[in-house]
């Protein structure tokens, strides 16, 4: 492309500066043209766009100015890590200027070497293709150039004028944007003003990708009037490690990576900037101090990722929105700081996950939204106070953030959906207060927590699975009228002693209340599922007085009461009866405490520890869930002196065994089992049990994955597939640790893909698994689909010619290699029924298969003419004579595709020694058959050689009744009958053996009908016969009988010549010696018939047939007729 062919395309151009200057003087010189087409584009690594965006490509003839410099600036890949130089012009300037499709003229100019003033000439280019209309008004699109100097400047200096720089222009706003760097410079200063080509503009923008890569610059300084710092800009700049933008107040905009990958150290953000791009400043790992000024508004994704030296963080009131994880990763950040008049409205997923280092954050009043994850894994975050206007908190805002022991929820009046996980294994303690404007908590939303008690507010609709599990919630919890539902496992493992639901429509779901100590329940009319409060673990310190079911329980459960408890499994000899609705303890005399189990039909059981002697030292038995905190207190009630003086837990001595009886500093919440705690002070004591327990917890496994049906069992590939672990881990699958459920995977289908009994196995070898009993998700979604096996059966395309017998039908099949071999798609391949020679359609059909996709290509059947023959001729020889040979019988034969073939001689029935006639027999290895005769004569016959096989003669007709005897008429020209239809004629009869004739005169062979004559076998002679004269009295039928008589048999259309010794009485011998046989006549039934032997042909008839001597004279004439003797005009 050359230059000057584009709007946009960048032409090297003269930089002038406030110290340079020119003077136009005209160069006349010659011209020549030539046609340039070009595509508009800009001069950006990032992207493609036009000049305008009404600017279409444009095809204009050139002309060039003769002597003219014309270079063309090759544009830097977007992945180039520096930009490309370009070698220096050393000849005058000349002027482009080109018309775009839109009627609009644009200039660049060429610049030279500054220290003589040359002068410009100007080439014109005037558009030749069709300027589109635009629907709306166009802006004349801009000129483009690009500036280069005449002389690279020097290493380790500053980039500062125009001439160091490539521009892009724009000529209708006289803007200027920079789009490269000329030079190895170290120090970037982008000018505010420009003068190119004596024009000045006002620079307002730095190109996408303008220095992307560049290793030399360590320093760009942004000055007043940009407006725009393009998308990568600045980005992977390994060296730069300052960016003054302190007299600027134009910016307004930094694009996405636009100083991304950098070292820069401490960023001041104009105040005129309203909106920071995407990964902005992202992974400076020096960058530790960044001033952002009141104007902006948006903090786009990733725009300070990883910048791990940053350590306060100050955000304006101004801004309204922090992109996804914004500032994530930054482990150096302590303090997050809020604007007093703050308008931030979002806070998006990530932003602030996995700073581990930030303490407290107070969120503003006018946050509406925390994302998900937004201050996941915090782990050094201690507190947490909620604004007024938030509604929302994400799925694991604050998961995993361990130490956040204050959440104040004080302010949070307007919040509404607390999400899953959001403060799951947060290490949040103490009673939370839920606003009126709660609904909805969802699943896991505060697990693993310290939480010791919760109240709900008026409008809580649903709580989610195991929401609130593994906390230390004591005493009662209320859920208003509202509550829908109560998820599974919602309060599991906490110690909870009395439930009121207080609505009629509240759905418990299983195990919501599991491992408690619940033993007073007020809920008329609810719903469960499944067994909601089994596991119930209650300790009572009393006396033998207070020995009745009341006194240990107050249950108004759905229509059930105390009274209806099953008590079993009673210890020290008590006893239970039930007697006039009261259900009593009988307590032996001397029992200090004992133990019942209890169930209830609803799903309501536990295990009852009633103390009579009420102790001095008071203690409780409890179930911890393995990996969660235990300390003395909480098993500890209270103790006293027995004068009464309270003593503190401080005062006690406490000791713990394990389950082994080995003494160990506390119990050890990470290996499950039976721990003996007690309480001692002085020579009182009271023990305890603390019974650790695994975690119930779940895998689901994710993935899916396909393959095509093989015809065998086939497996799920496991690397598309993973293990979600409950606990927020994953585990990562080993070959063999996934099994299809069910049925044998062979078929085509969609099966459900589980665990195999060795990745059951690998999952409990997982640390974690000493804290949890992992059971299968019963909502695992994971599938493996077996795909229908796409085959193709095609029928293969064959021939014959005809006659032929039929070639097999055969198919190819394509599909999988696995496949080729089985036999559980059946298919038939036939054809349209016909021998004629054509075209037949050969088609396939097949029995219906699940497990295939069948694609037929039906084949073609062509019967072929066949080029096959046998030919031959019979032969005469003399008894004595050699074996005649296939050459004698002038054999020869062809194969179906018309190619010689050899003949195979059968003589077998010929007898050399004996005169007669002999069937010989011609075939051919391709089974043609042809029988000849072979005519064995004794040495004193005549003849020799080929013969014609005689036809069997036709019967002769009656002769009509001949006129009498007058001159006859010219007989008229007879019509030519029509050719017959030859047929094989019979074997005729074996023919007397004629004496040796004397050598006849060659006979005149006449005329046949058709005009033509057969002189090619001069001992055979053929007459055509003609037709008889219709008589005007015979019928049509006869004649029709007639013609059809000698249509069908050639007896009566030849004269053959005879051997001498023939039989007397119908040869006439002419004066050559040559014999002619008179043809056989034969009168109709009403007339006398004589009979001729029938071995010619018929010849014209005159005269009588009243008479001898009339059929004899007509005869005569008939004989001299052939031998063209016309009796009329001459004389013999």
């Amino acid at each position: 492309m050359g230059v000057g062919t584009s709007l946009k395309h960048e032409i090297v151009v003269k930089a002038d500066t406030t110290d340079d200057t020119s003077a136009a003087v005209t160069n006349a010189s010659s011209t020549s043209t030539t046609n340039t087409s070009s595509t508009t584009q800009t001069n950006t690594n990032s992207t493609d766009t036009t000049t305008s965006k009404d600017s279409s490509p444009s095809t204009a003839p050139t002309v060039a100015t003769k002597d003219a410099t014309t270079t063309t600036v090759q544009s830097t890949p977007v992945s180039q890590a520096s930009s490309t130089v370009v070698a220096p012009l050393a000849s005058a300037p000349s002027t482009v200027t080109t018309t775009a499709s839109t009627p609009v003229t644009t200039t660049a100019t060429l610049p030279v070497s500054t220290t003589s003033a040359l002068t410009p000439v100007t080439a014109t280019t005037a558009s030749d293709s069709t300027p589109v209309a635009p629907t709306a008004p166009v802006t004349a699109p801009a000129a483009t150039t690009v500036t280069q100097p005449t002389t690279q400047a020097p290493a380790s200096s500053v980039a500062s004028t125009a001439n160091d720089f490539l521009w892009d222009t724009d000529d209708t706003n006289l803007t200027a944007s920079v789009t490269g760097i000329n030079g190895d410079y170290t120090e970037v200063n982008i000018p505010s003003t420009v003068n190119l080509n004596s024009k000045n503009y006002n620079v307002t923008s730095v190109g996408s990708n303008a220095f992307v890569g560049n290793t030399n610059i360590t320093s760009v300084t942004i000055n007043d009037g940009l407006q725009t710092i393009g998308d990568g800009a600045f980005a992977y700049i390994p060296n730069l490690t300052t960016v003054d933008m302190s007299k600027n107040t134009t910016l307004t905009t930094i694009g996405n990576d636009a100083f991304t990958s950098s070292k820069v150290s401490t960023v001041d953000i104009p105040s005129s900037v309203t909106s920071i791009g995407d990964d902005a400043f992202a992974y400076n790992s020096n960058l530790s101090t960044v001033n952002l000024d009141p104007s902006l508004t948006t903090i786009g994704k990733e725009a300070f990722a990883d910048d791990t030296k940053l350590t306060t963080l100050t955000l304006p009131s101004s801004v309204q929105t922090i992109g996804d994880s914004a500032f994530t990763s930054d482990t150096g950040i302590t303090e997050v700081n809020f604007g007093s008049n703050s308008q931030l409205k979002t806070i998006g997923d990530n932003a602030f996950a996995y700073n581990v280092s930030l303490n407290d954050i107070t969120l503003p009043d006018s946050l509406a939204s925390v994302g998900d994850g937004a201050f996941l894994s915090d782990i050094g975050l201690g507190s947490v106070k909620l604004g007024s206007g938030l509604t929302s908190v994400g799925n694991n805002a604050f998961l995993y953030d361990n130490k956040l022991t204050d959440l104040d929820l004080s302010n949070a009046t307007s919040l509404t959906t607390i999400g899953s996980g959001a403060f799951e294994y947060a290490g949040v303690t103490g009673k939370l207060s839920f606003p009126d404007s709660l609904t909805s908590v969802g699943e896991q939303a505060f697990a693993g927590d310290n939480i010791t008690g919760v109240t709900f507010g008026k409008n809580l609709q649903t709580i989610g699975n195991t929401a609130f599990a593994f906390n230390n919630i004591s005493g009662a919890v209320e859920f208003p009228a509202t509550t829908t539902n109560i998820g599974s496992e919602a309060f599991l493992g906490n110690q909870i002693s009395t439930l009121k639901l207080d609505g009629s429509q509240t759905k418990v779901q299983d195990s919501a209340f599991k491992y408690n100590r619940i033993t007073s329940v007020s809920a008329p009319e609810f719903t469960i599922s499944g067994v909601p409060a089994t596991d119930q673990v209650a300790t009572i310190f009393t006396d033998p007085a207070h020995n009745v079911i009341s006194d240990l329980f107050d249950l108004n459960a759905d229509g059930f009461t105390e009274e209806n408890l099953n008590v079993n499994d009673l210890t020290n000899g008590v006893t239970y009866s039930y007697v006039n609705g009261i259900g009593t303890f009988n307590i032996p005399t001397g029992t200090n405490s004992f133990t019942f189990n209890w169930n209830m039909t609803n799903g309501y059981s536990g295990q009852y520890n009633v103390v009579l002697n009420n102790p001095d030292i008071k203690a409780v038995d409890s179930q911890v869930m393995a990996g969660s905190d235990w300390n003395p207190q909480d098993n500890f009630v209270s103790a006293q002196l027995q004068n009464g003086d309270k003593l503190n837990l401080n005062d006690l001595t406490v000791s713990v065994v394990d389950s082994s009886n080995k003494v160990i500093d506390t119990v050890d919440t990470s290996t499950p089992g039976t721990y003996k705690v007690t309480y001692s002070y002085g020579n009182d004591s009271t023990t305890v049990t603390v019974a650790v327990m695994k975690k119930d917890g779940t895998y689901n496994i994710i993935g899916s994955s396909d393959s095509d049906y093989s015809g065998v069992s086939q497996t799920p590939d496991y690397s598309k597939y993973a293990v979600e672990l409950s606990d927020g881990t994953t585990y990562t699958l080993q070959s063999g640790d996934l099994v299809v459920a069910g049925d044998d995977s062979k078929d085509a289908g969609t099966y459900m893909v589980t665990l195999s009994q060795q990745g059951i196995d690998n999952i409990s070898k997982l640390p974690q698994s000493n804290l949890y009993n992992w059971s299968g998700n019963i909502d695992d979604t994971a599938t493996y689909t077996i795909n229908k096996a796409n085959v193709t059966i095609t029928a293969d395309s064959v021939s014959k010619y005809a006659g032929e017998t039929d070639p097999a039908l055969t198919a190819t099949f394509t599909g999988p290699a696995t496949l080729l071999n089985h036999d559980d798609l059946q298919y038939t391949v036939e054809r349209v029924a016909g021998d004629d020679v054509g075209e037949y359609p050969i088609s396939i059909s097949y029995n219906a298969n699940p497990n295939y996709n069948v694609t037929v290509v039906n084949g073609t059947f062509e019967v072929l003419p066949s080029k096959s023959s046998l030919a031959g001729s019979d032969y005469t020889m003399y008894i004595g004579d050699p074996a005649p040979t296939v050459s004698d019988f002038k054999a020869s034969a062809t194969d179906e595709n018309g190619n010689p073939e050899a003949v195979i001689l059968d003589l077998s029935k010929a007898d050399y020694s004996k005169a007669g006639d002999y069937e010989v027999g011609l075939s051919t290895a391709d089974g043609q058959k042809k029988t000849v005769v072979l005519h064995v004569l004794s040495k004193n016959d005549s003849g020799g050689g080929t013969t014609t096989t005689p036809t069997d003669p036709s019967k002769p007709t009656t002769p009509s009744k001949p006129e009498p005897p007058v001159d006859p008429d010219e007989p008229s020209t007879p019509t030519e009958p029509d050719d017959p239809e030859p047929e094989n004629p019979d074997v005729p009869a074996e023919p007397e053996e004629p004496s040796q004739p004397d050598k006849p005169t060659t006979p005149i062979i006449p005329e046949l009908p058709n005009g033509s004559t057969d002189s090619s076998d001069q001992n055979n002679v053929t007459v055509q016969k003609p037709s008889k004269p219709i008589n005007q009295g015979t019928s049509e039928n006869e004649v029709q009988k007639k013609s059809q008589s000698i249509i069908n048999g050639d007896s009566g259309n030849t004269a053959k010549v005879l051997p001498a010794k023939a039989s007397a009485g119908n040869i006439v011998v002419l004066s050559s010696s040559q014999q002619v046989a008179l043809p056989s006549m034969q009168a109709s039934k009403s007339q006398a018939s004589w009979e001729y032997p029938a071995q010619s042909g018929r010849l014209p008839q005159t005269g009588s047939s009243n008479g001898m001597l009339t059929c004899l004279a007509g005869i005569v004439i008939a004989v001299l007729g052939l031998l063209g003797i016309d009796i009329k005009k001459r004389k013999i």
